[in-house]
């Protein structure tokens, strides 16, 4: 009786407080051990051995005394009983008197935001014929003047409260307004400075133009870079061609190795369209040298639409490739003692071990508007950079005019319509357990695929098998967390 009196004294409850199971916890089963996910904190764990004894003892709502009194019966010492109860009471799969140890109400609350991401598409047109992207071939098509260019630089740097601002130059192919871009960057830093603000300038390239000059350039201005490339030759040139078919891979490599002896913070970006390459891929770019990346699985828009193909297995296999190359990844980081930052994974990883929901594209409802918005070639004013031509009107705010950016966000239907999508507002993400795990994915790519931000992302069942994969590749190696969770 004394060991009783001692555990309950050490957790936070009385003898006399009713334990009760939080309800619908999802489990699933792999020999000895129970994966449990708790949907509203999205919390999770794994059970086996006296752990899982203690978690099937909270079957039934009972007193604390109780409760305890028969996981000690079950052999489990005190102290164990102590941690146990404790964890699964932290972890939200077990509550006292009805009430959790968290809040979900308070725990997803998050303040008022305003954008610190800004893109501007300076020309929707491009030198090459990409099959799985929606800009347009031929490099004249609906390009950005050169003083609107500066002037959406400069209004976003004087409009929007925040003291720290990223401005992403993107197409198109940006580098085909060279000229324009780096000037309006002079400029940006000039009124960036006087207003005492901090401004970064990315900009992404499919790399065919970025000479060494250029580099330099881009480099004395301390703009990043992303460089497409989709991994090895034949990869790449099967999904990147210009517009007479001939590959670009050659030019693009060679320009991407160069930039980064100029000394240029240059970065890959791989579009992967047959799962069974991301292992291939990685390799390709760790034996270069690269250790910071991203990965983008293709989707059903723009050209992809015409030029690709899209099997009905397509989430399952994207899963299983990817997770295959979380297991290289792994592997690599354990031999090799340091981290590698994959953008997408690095960003699952920190949401499953943080309750952050930081990244705008993996939180519900996502960043559109109040984290990001964007420019098109005429100034209107965007809540996404995601868009396409068959939905950018959905996504469009307004125009560039006399209202301030945070005018423009506030008084525009389409952005108090967008933020209706919420994992509770759609059907079967509001049934799903990782629901606050995963956010609800895309609102582009469910509004292209369905007609409707309503809806689930279309690779839904990508992420729900790899998010609970994650979970238990971190359970068994927590290293993980370091290692592939590092932003």
């Amino acid at each position: 009786m004394q060991a009783l009196a001692n555990t309950l004294a050490a957790v936070p409850w009385r003898s006399h407080s009713t334990i009760t199971r939080a309800a619908g916890l999802f489990t699933s089963r792999r020999g000895d051990e129970v994966l449990v996910v708790e949907p509203l904190t999205a919390s999770w764990g794994v059970f086996s051995g006296a752990a899982w004894k203690v978690f099937l003892q909270t079957a039934r709502p009972q007193p604390a005394a109780a409760l305890v009194h028969a996981v000690l019966a079950e052999g489990i010492d005190e102290r164990q009983a102590h941690d146990l109860l404790r964890q699964m009471y932290h972890q939200g799969f077990i509550q006292v008197d009805g009430r959790p140890f968290r809040d979900p109400e308070e725990l997803w609350k998050r303040p008022a935001e305003v954008p610190t991401f800004v893109s501007v598409h300076v020309l929707e047109g491009c030198n090459l014929r990409c099959s799985y992207c929606y800009a347009d071939a031929g490099a004249d098509l609906n390009r950005m003047e050169r003083d609107l260019i500066f002037r959406v630089v400069e209004k976003s740097i004087r409009e929007i409260p925040s003291d720290a601002l990223t401005v992403d130059f993107l197409g198109g192919e940006p580098m085909l307004l060279f000229d324009d871009v780096t000037d309006a960057i002079r400029h940006g830093r000039d009124v960036a400075t006087a207003m005492g603000k901090r401004v970064e300038f990315i900009l992404q390239t499919n790399g065919t133009m970025l000479t060494r000059d250029k580099a330099r350039v881009l480099r004395d201005l301390e703009v990043g870079v992303g460089v497409s490339l989709d991994g090895p030759k034949a990869l790449h040139d099967r999904y990147r061609p210009r517009a007479d078919r001939s590959g670009s891979w050659d030019e693009v490599y060679r320009n991407l190795l160069a930039a980064r002896e100029e000394g240029l913070r240059v970065a890959p970006l791989a579009v992967i369209h047959e799962p069974a390459t991301y292992t291939e891929v990685l390799q390709f770019f760790i034996d270069n040298g690269f250790e910071f990346l991203r990965f983008n699985y293709t989707s059903k828009i723009g050209r992809a639409r015409d030029m690709l193909e899209f099997p009905a297995e397509r989430a399952e296999a994207f899963a299983s490739g990817f997770m295959d190359m979380v297991g290289f990844a792994l592997s690599w980081c354990e031999s090799n003692g340091r981290p590698l930052r994959i953008n997408d994974l690095n960003q699952m990883i920190r949401v499953l071990a943080t309750k952050n929901r930081d990244y705008m594209c993996m939180r519900s409802p996502c960043g559109l508007g109040d984290s990001i918005i964007s420019f098109g070639t005429k100034g209107e004013i965007y809540a996404c950079e995601e868009f396409e031509r068959d939905t950018k009107a959905r996504f469009m705010l307004g125009q560039t005019g006399e209202m301030t950016l945070p005018e423009v966000v506030a008084s525009s239907p389409n952005y108090h319509l967008l933020k209706q999508r919420k994992v509770e507002n759609i059907p079967k993400c509001s049934r799903c357990h990782l629901r606050y795990i995963c956010g609800g994915g895309c609102t582009h790519k469910s509004l292209a695929y369905y007609g409707s931000h309503l809806r689930e992302d279309p690779m839904c069942r990508y992420y729900q098998v790899v998010f609970e994969e994650l979970m238990w590749t971190i359970w068994k190696e927590p290293r993980a967390v370091d290692f592939l969770g590092a932003i």
